[in-house]
C-alpha cells in the first residue's frame, strides 16, 4: 500500500504480507496501530515513512523470517516518530532513522536482526529510547559513518548480541544510562569505522567528544575488563569519541 495524497493516514488491525513494501506513507500525518507485517521482498520495508510531520506506530508486530536484507520500519526525513509497544523479529534492521527525525521508541522488542535493532544515519537524527529489549542481533544500536546522530537511551536490556551492543562512528553524541549491556565478538562498544569511506578521517578536532555510558551494567565490576570491551579514541585516534563508563552498576 502506498499513500502519499491528503493530510492524514490511519491504518489499524491490518495484515501486510509478501509485498515490496507493506506500506509507504507521505501524508503529513500517519497512525499505524495493531497491525502485522510479514516478509517483504528483498531490500523491502514493512512500513516506510517519507518526510512526514509525524508518525505514530503502536502495538504492531513485524516478523521477517531469516536475515534477508529488509527493514521493518524506516523513518526517512520524518520530523517526529513515536513507536510504542511493538516487536521486530528477523530481517536486517528493526528501525532505521535517517534524514533527521526525532524519534521516541518505548517498550519495544528487537530480535535477531542481521544488522541492528535500531540504526541511525544521515543528518541530525535523534533517538529517544526507553524500556526496550534486544536479543540475538548483530548490534542493538548502530550509528553510521555519517556524523551528527544523537542517542538518548534509558533502561534498555541487551540480552545477547553477535558483535556488540553499540557501534558508533565519529562524533555521534548522547548517552546510555541504567541499562544492561551484552558483549559480542567485538566487545560491548565497537568502532563502526569504514576505512574506505571515512567522512571524518581528515576532521581536525581539539579533543575527542565524550559519549556518556555511566551507570550501566557491563557484565563485570572490573574497570580494566570494562575498558577492554570498549573501542574508542583510546584505541584508534580516527574515532572521535571517548566512552565514559564510570561509575558503573555493581550488579544487573
Amino acid at each position: 500500500m502506498l499513500h502519499g495524497v491528503g493530510d492524514s493516514l490511519f491504518v489499524a488491525d491490518c495484515v501486510f504480507r509478501e509485498n515490496r513494501n507493506g506500506m509507504g506513507a507521505g501524508t503529513r500525518y500517519a497512525s499505524i496501530a495493531r497491525s502485522e507485517f510479514h516478509q517483504p521482498y528483498r531490500f523491502g520495508f514493512g512500513a516506510l515513512s517519507y518526510h512526514q510531520d509525524r508518525v505514530d506506530y503502536s502495538d504492531c508486530s513485524s516478523v521477517f523470517e531469516g536475515s534477508e536484507p529488509a527493514t521493518h520500519l524506516q523513518l526517512e526525513g520524518t520530523h517526529q516518530g513515536f513507536i510504542t509497544g511493538s516487536s521486530f523479529e528477523g530481517g536486517q534492521l528493526g528501525i532505521a532513522l535517517s534524514g533527521g527525525p526525532d524519534a521516541e521508541v518505548t517498550q519495544c522488542t528487537f530480535d535477531t536482526q542481521s544488522g541492528a535493532g535500531i540504526a541511525l544515519s544521515i543528518g541530525s537524527t535523534v533517538l529517544r529510547l526507553n524500556s526496550s529489549d534486544f536479543r540475538g542481533g548483530r548490534y542493538a544500536l548502530s550509528g553510521s559513518n555519517w556524523p551528527g546522530a544523537t542517542f538518548l537511551v534509558e533502561d534498555i536490556t541487551v540480552e545477547s548480541v553477535t558483535h556488540a551492543s553499540l557501534a558508533l562512528h565519529a562524533d555521534h553524541s548522547g548517552h546510555i544510562h541504567g541499562s544492561l549491556l551484552a558483549a559480542g565478538v567485538e566487545g560491548i562498544v565497537e568502532d563502526n569505522l569504514y576505512p574506505d569511506n571515512d567522512k571524518n578521517a581528515d576532521l581536525e578536532i581539539d579533543e575527542p567528544l565524550p559519549f556518556d555510558m555511566r551507570h550501566n551494567w557491563w557484565g563485570t565490576t572490573d574497570p580494566d575488563s570494562i575498558a577492554a570491551l570498549i573501542t574508542d579514541y583510546l584505541d584508534d585516534e580516527r574515532l572521535h569519541y571517548i566512552i565514559e563508563f564510570e561509575p558503573f552498576l555493581s550488579e544487573p
